[in-house]
């Protein structure tokens, strides 16, 4: 008979440490789906903050077609969208409204890169921005040569 009472106390035992483990992955669980939740939740946010920024820019092109900026700035924004082919027109059309814009240059050549996984068009971008850094750099030394005698106060 003790052995009977033995093994009803090993069973209960045993099914209060199954039930605690259940409830610790149930609990588990309810916080991944709360994560989850949580992360949609910021996606969810981060596509409609894309989506507004996006609308802006194209008001402010409306205005203006030859801003550089905006035409990187809705770039940027339909990248994030996932519009990959529209990103690209926008990164063109920021290119060819300031073809000297190494950050254009640049942003095209990350957008090349990745996600689209073009490296051969990607090395071209890039250097481009090496040569308009080396623009800018040498007109930078023209500026500071030339300064004493354009009385330009730098």
């Amino acid at each position: 008979m003790k052995k009977a009472k033995y093994d009803t106390t090993s069973r209960k035992s045993t099914f209060i440490v199954v039930l605690g483990i259940t409830m610790l992955v149930f609990l588990v669980l309810i916080n991944i789906a709360d994560a989850l939740e949580n992360v949609h939740s910021f996606n969810r946010a981060l596509k409609d903050a894309d989506e507004k920024q996006l609308k802006e820019q194209d008001a402010i092109l409306r205005n203006n077609p030859y801003d550089s900026e905006a035409w990187k700035l809705k770039a940027w924004d339909l990248q994030n969208l996932n519009r990959f082919d529209e990103a690209l027109i926008a990164y063109d059309q920021a290119i060819k409204v300031n073809p000297l814009d190494p950050d254009a240059w640049a942003a095209k050549g990350d957008f090349l890169l990745e996600p689209l996984d073009r490296p051969a068009e990607a090395i071209k971008a890039y250097d481009i921005v090496i040569e308009t850094k080396a623009i800018e750099y040498n007109f930078c030394l023209l500026i500071i040569y030339f300064s004493p005698f354009l009385d330009l106060h730098i």
